[in-house]
């Protein structure tokens, strides 16, 4: 298991350094609280068969990923379900 975030503080930090050699935002773990074992600007997520589901994108340039102005997204290949 794996726990995927958006760290905030590394949007923020890029934004006030102009987008210059960025930080990726998108950090993995292996527990809520878990140290970092990854860091990136775009994530694959897969299912058992090793087939791409989903991917995160976070932008590496200021500009938003979205028109609504979001610097990060997922972009499924599925039709997504409300969990609540």
């Amino acid at each position: 298991m794996s726990y995927i975030s958006v760290c905030k503080n590394v949007i923020a930090s890029n934004n006030k350094r102009g987008w210059v050699d960025p930080n990726p935002a998108i950090r993995v773990s292996k527990t809520k609280a878990g140290k970092v074992t990854h860091r990136a600007h775009a994530l694959a997520i897969k299912d058992k068969q090793g087939n791409v589901v989903a991917t995160i994108v976070s932008t590496q340039d200021g500009e938003p990923v979205v028109k609504c102005g979001a610097k990060v997204t997922i972009i499924t290949e599925y039709e997504p379900e409300i969990v609540e």
